[in-house]
């Protein structure tokens, strides 16, 4: 499944989704026309794009075979995007360092990233990261569609959350006893999903939840 495009941006978010009160002068991630700085000398989103989906897929089927080991917490996360974006951002693994927004919806501040990640893995270890729910998918989906949720709330990188979310997840799935598909998932489907969650007015994880849901299956143990 592919980083979904995003829907045309809300209030307070520019171009280059900052909020209100950030430019490309506080970002330093970017260059000076707001391009991601990277380690192939592009300075232009568009072909910075094509490049980044192709390397960035080569090393996620590397994560097939020769997963991240951690303890689903903000450094494990952290390595999983590093892994992925290795050879494209200098920056791979760090958390981004302003605050950013997509669609009407604005991302955690970036000075709360640290603090907030720290409540998901203290969930998260309330399951023993979801070992303890024993194959129980309606369990699973709702615990998982609520961490998805808020790590994508959350929103740590500059660029490619969404592709480290997912690893994220298949990690946590196979603690409990699952495999999730996103192949049939729609880029339209998840944004819709994901936008579900971040409406400020009465925020749902149920999309969220149903389509971890409807694409998860059980591993099968030999």
């Amino acid at each position: 499944m592919a980083e979904p495009s995003d829907p045309p941006h809300g209030p307070g978010v520019d171009d280059h989704y900052y909020v209100a009160g950030y430019t490309v002068e506080d970002d330093p991630f970017v260059d000076a026309n707001g391009v991601l700085l990277n380690n192939l000398g592009l300075t232009d989103t568009a072909s910075l794009s094509v490049a980044e989906a192709d390397l960035s897929s080569a090393r996620l089927i590397e994560l097939l075979e020769n997963p991240i080991k951690g303890e689903f917490s903000l450094a494990h996360l952290c390595a999983i995007h590093g892994h992925i974006f290795q050879d494209v951002y200098p920056w791979a693994g760090q958390p981004r360092l302003v605050d950013t927004g997509k669609g009407d919806t604005m991302f955690l501040p970036h000075q709360l990233i640290e603090e907030r990640f720290r409540g998901v893995t203290e969930r998260l270890s309330r399951t023993r990261f979801l070992s303890d729910l024993h194959g129980d998918l309606e369990a699973f989906s709702n615990e998982a569609g609520t961490v998805f949720a808020e790590i994508n709330h959350i929103h740590t990188f500059r660029e490619g959350n969404g592709r480290t979310q997912r690893e994220f997840l298949a990690l946590l799935a196979a603690r409990a006893g699952f495999e999730i598909s996103w192949a049939g998932v729609s880029d339209r489907a998840m944004i819709e999903a994901c936008a579900e969650a971040r409406q400020l007015h009465e925020p749902s994880c149920r999309k969220l939840i149903r389509l971890i849901k409807l694409n998860a299956t059980r591993l099968v143990t030999y």
